[in-house]
């Protein structure tokens, strides 16, 4: 389908290198972001490319983000994780019918966090994550 973000109608937000986080006892703050922005599928799509922090992704396990925070970070030092956590978001496609007329704008979008272990990975998969969701999109104007 579309191979570049400009076609998608996507855009990489925020790109947070894991190996580059410092002291863990005192996180930086695009950790609680994540943490606070994260929903339930893509933080188990994340765990699921870390395992190490599965012990420590339940949300209800902690009073404060700042305190889950710390314990990603502690988590990926002592595993030696490197990576980037994106922040990548979509324009969503309002399609017209059973059309592949659809209107659309940087004003309404679909927010992903997602893991890559290297900086060349992210353009690839946020490219591949907003084709799949336009097509997703276009299936269920088709539909109607």
């Amino acid at each position: 389908m579309y191979e570049t973000l400009h076609d998608c109608e996507a855009r990489i937000a925020a790109m947070y290198p894991i190996h580059a986080m410092g002291d863990i006892d005192s996180p930086p703050d695009w950790l609680e972001e994540f943490l606070d922005g994260c929903g339930p599928k893509d933080l188990a799509a994340i765990v699921a490319a870390c395992p190490e922090l599965l012990s420590v992704a339940e949300p209800n396990d902690f009073d404060r983000t700042s305190d889950m925070a710390s314990a990603f970070a502690e988590q990926w030092t002592l595993h030696s994780r490197s990576g980037y956590i994106v922040r990548a978001e979509i324009c969503v496609r309002r399609y017209m019918g059973k059309t592949s007329s659809f209107y659309s704008g940087w004003g309404i979008v679909q927010l992903y966090w997602i893991y890559v272990e290297s900086a060349d990975e992210a353009v690839a998969r946020v490219t591949e994550i907003a084709n799949q969701q336009h097509q997703t999109s276009e299936a269920k104007a088709g539909e109607a």
